[in-house]
């Protein structure tokens, strides 16, 4: 093993694999990277090439496993005095800055968010569960908190339980994106007040239905604060109420008609 080159598995940009180690027993490989001399490093905001180094540093890094293998790297990199930034640091195509871990492995990460749940994950490679939920929490951040920057037709309100003892969050989406566009604590009417004020009067013009449970406050909110828009009623929750109809009224008529004919049929017979 300690004869096999892993050089091939690390070619990033402008830095060169320097040594190599195995540790067998530990199944742990270290790589150390440097900066490549032959290029000028680049700025990270302006991704213009400079000449000018300020600093080194080195840092520590996880990489994806090679094999069956724990993979840190060994980072040297530089701090360099762009003409246009100031002192900044130099951009690496396979982390991020001060980042702990590389970009192939956040994007392996984000897979296995699919598929397994963070614990699970961050028992699998051997990570803290904090850095795994980082990772997915900034993937969701970038995804989903841009600004809303059109008229939406159809929203979608609904809530989701996050503590014990009824304690709620009300969620507002856009039903053609699919993209949550407000957040607010518990279920009620000011909940909802607070979203409709947080739009301009074009927005609340533009907003054709509503689907929402049969929550009383929710239907309150909607009717004051944006009675232009059509309430529409979730299938799940109209089967429900249909069902308990139906239910009632079958035990409605066996209590005034069937009850009786079954009591009278029960006395005569004794």
């Amino acid at each position: 093993m300690s004869q096999i080159q892993l050089k091939s598995f690390f070619d990033f940009c402008r830095v060169k694999v320097t040594k190599q180690s195995f540790d067998q027993e530990k199944h742990l490989v270290t790589m150390t990277i440097n900066p490549d001399e032959r290029y000028d490093p680049v700025c990270h905001h302006c991704q213009q090439r400079v000449e000018k180094i300020h600093f080194y540093h080195e840092r520590m890094v996880r990489d994806l496993n090679c094999f069956d293998s724990q993979t840190t790297l060994t980072v040297r990199y530089r701090t360099v005095r762009c003409p246009r930034c100031g002192n900044r640091v130099e951009e690496l195509d396979f982390v991020d800055p001060g980042k702990r871990i590389t970009k192939r492995l956040a994007q392996y990460i984000l897979f296995l968010c699919t598929v397994m749940t963070i614990k699970e994950i961050a028992n699998h490679l051997h990570l803290d569960w904090k850095t795994v939920k980082a990772i997915h929490k900034e993937y969701l951040k970038t995804k989903f908190s841009h600004k809303v920057d059109e008229n939406p037709r159809l929203l979608v309100i609904d809530e989701i339980a996050v503590k014990k003892r009824h304690h709620s969050l009300t969620i507002v989406l856009n039903w053609e994106t699919g993209q949550v566009i407000f957040v607010g604590k518990e279920r009620k009417c000011a909940t909802l007040k607070a979203f409709f004020d947080s739009l301009s009067q074009e927005q609340k013009d533009s907003i054709q239905a509503v689907t929402i449970d049969t929550w009383d406050p929710h239907i309150k909110a909607i009717t004051k604060y944006c009675p232009k828009a059509v309430i529409v009623f979730d299938q799940f929750h109209m089967v429900m109420a249909f069902a308990k109809m139906l239910k009632n009224y079958a035990y409605g008529i066996f209590n005034h008609c069937l009850y009786p004919l079954v009591y009278q049929s029960i006395g005569m017979d004794q």
